[in-house]
């Protein structure tokens, strides 16, 4: 469905929402590589796309460390991006770290 439109445009929200449907129907390596092509495109939005990233890796693909890789990068770029600071959060207290859960948490208050 998709494949067409790559040979005819070259637009990051086209990697995007290809990634987003490829997350639906469970292709999650390939969702990932369409992610990383928008990111690559210079998308104006690489803080939600690392975000998709990581809940793709931490959800089913249960790679946490890597999924708290991307959680970094987006809030490299927007440290106060409230749904990276609170997945993070989440994937902290998850893995059993419950102070560095604790401190993330805690900014989301702030």
């Amino acid at each position: 469905m998709f494949e067409p439109l790559f040979k005819l445009f070259n637009h990051p929200d086209l990697f995007f929402n290809h990634a987003w449907f490829l997350t639906r129907t469970a292709e999650y390596q390939k969702a990932i590589c369409q992610y990383e092509k928008a990111i690559d495109l210079n998308i104006n939005f690489k803080e939600e796309v690392y975000l998709n990233i990581a809940n793709i890796l931490s959800t089913w693909l249960k790679e946490p460390d890597k999924a708290r890789d991307y959680l970094n990068k987006a809030l490299t770029i927007n440290p106060r991006y409230i749904d990276a600071i609170y997945n993070l959060a989440n994937l902290e207290e998850d893995l059993g770290h419950r102070s560095k859960a604790i401190s993330l948490f805690k900014k989301l208050l702030i």
